[in-house]
């Protein structure tokens, strides 16, 4: 991926190379791709994973993906993994881009808050719910200790995630 990007995107600075990439191999982006590929209908779950959601579950999924084009890379080498990239993933940047943007909400929230206040936001996890294999987190994203928003996930990534975009819609 980073190999056809920078070949294929010249004018674009390194910084946007790096949020490209990023966009393309994200947890969100590659559960797209496996979910496309119906790659939870293949997985041998245990009988808990399987009454949670596994076979839907983005991490699970994203892994999973990952796992596969691992496989193929050494079943069959670079060039069918590459194949298997373009095939998948290069064919759709303008779609992903187009969905997700080239940045993500934390990152966007910190361009936001360095250039106003010249501080960065700080991210806490406020609150876990849910068993081990399920849990659901929530996370705050503060500025000089305020509490600017909340958002929710099932990883601490995810939550932070949305608390950065909660707090793009109120600042």
């Amino acid at each position: 991926v980073s190999s056809y990007i920078y070949e294929h995107y010249p004018s674009l600075k390194e910084g946007e190379l790096t949020s490209l990439r990023s966009v393309l191999t994200n947890t969100q982006t590659l559960y797209q791709f496996a979910s496309e590929l119906n790659l939870g209908s293949q997985l041998k779950l245990s009988k808990g994973e399987e009454s949670t959601g596994g076979r839907v579950n983005k991490t699970i999924l994203a892994n999973t993906f990952e796992a596969l084009l691992g496989g193929i890379f050494i079943d069959q080498g670079i060039e069918a993994a590459s194949r298997f990239v373009h095939g998948v993933i290069i064919l759709k940047i303008d779609e992903v881009v187009n969905t997700q943007g080239l940045k993500d909400p934390k990152s966007m929230l910190q361009e936001k808050t360095q250039e106003k206040s010249k501080t960065s936001p700080l991210y806490k996890i406020v609150n876990e719910e849910g068993p081990d294999h399920a849990k659901i987190y929530t996370a705050g994203v503060f500025l000089d200790e305020k509490l600017l928003a909340e958002g929710s996930g099932h990883s601490k990534q995810e939550a932070e995630k949305s608390a950065a975009a909660n707090a793009l819609k109120v600042i």
